[in-house]
């Protein structure tokens, strides 16, 4: 008997899924859906939506090609778009000085927030990104003022040095 050798061939998300349904619930959530109203206008069904909400939607969202032919479209759409994170925060840089010129200080600080998260301020990113100060005001845009604070011996930067 010759046993035919299994090779397990990964899916890279590239090629459409064989269900229309699946295809459909991702075009869902790409458009911003959340995962309960793509399942449906996917076309899916179920009789208890509470469980079809915990259950139903989890199964398809865990499935490898389903998240693979996510990922895949999402960074087809980021290309498309030519959206970096090199651009997002520079974006996020001239809204909130904009913010900030029209008084709007919540949004500012807001916008500030996302730049920190994406530059990777936060002491979880830290560790997987060990970018110094000088590097992170590159991307966020160079020789902006810097944040000072006042002291007995006058003026000190108040971020220096490399993160921890």
């Amino acid at each position: 008997m010759i046993k035919k050798s299994q090779k397990t061939i990964e899916y890279d998300g590239s090629t459409p899924l064989k269900s229309i349904m699946q295809e459909m619930f991702i075009d869902n959530l790409l458009k911003g859906l959340p995962q309960y109203e793509a399942y449906k206008q996917a076309g899916y069904k179920g009789k208890n939506e509470s469980i079809v909400r915990s259950n139903s939607t989890h199964a398809l969202t865990s499935n490898n090609n389903i998240k693979a032919r996510l990922a895949y479209k999402r960074a087809e759409l980021a290309k498309r778009m030519e959206v970096t994170e090199e651009s997002q925060v520079k974006r996020l840089r001239e809204l909130s000085i904009g913010a900030q010129n029209n008084g709007q200080y919540s949004a500012s600080v807001s916008a500030e927030d996302r730049i920190n998260t994406l530059c990777g301020l936060y002491s979880k990113d830290n560790a997987q990104r060990g970018m110094s100060i000088v590097e992170i005001l590159a991307i966020v845009g160079g020789n902006a003022a810097m944040p000072v604070i006042e002291g007995e011996t006058g003026e000190q930067p108040l971020l220096e040095g490399t993160l921890p």
